[in-house]
């Protein structure tokens, strides 16, 4: 990821310093489930929870990026993912409804949702 992408990334990220984290032994119940796993950086991966340890890190396997913006949504193939803990927001079994959003090109919808970013924190 460029330095640009990193640095507009930083700004949009979640802060859960005052929140707890979940325990690990929850994680139990997705094993071997297609789950959506919401990053701080405000990402979004769907794949098959693989494994996780006692500090919240997973691996997802057959691993999709998706990102959303008005009507459209795209996709990048990512395969086997390690995630650190405590980057994890949110971990759920994934529902897959994208009826009604256009699918367009990831490149050209990452850079308009970074722009689109920029713009509402000014």
């Amino acid at each position: 990821m460029s330095t640009e992408k990193e640095e507009c990334f930083k700004k949009h990220t979640v802060d859960l310093s005052d929140y707890q984290m979940v325990d690990f032994r929850e994680y139990e119940r997705y094993v071997n489930k297609t789950v959506v796993v919401v990053l701080k950086s405000l990402q979004f991966l769907y794949g098959s929870l693989k494994s996780y340890d006692q500090y919240n890190n997973i691996s997802l396997n057959f691993t999709t990026q998706r990102i959303f913006h008005e009507n459209t949504y795209a996709e990048k193939n990512l395969g086997l993912v390690s995630v650190r803990g405590e980057n994890v927001v949110v971990i759920a079994v994934a529902e897959f409804d994208l009826d009604g959003l256009e699918k367009v090109e990831y490149n050209h919808l990452e850079t308009k949702l970074l722009k689109y970013l920029d713009d509402v924190n000014k």
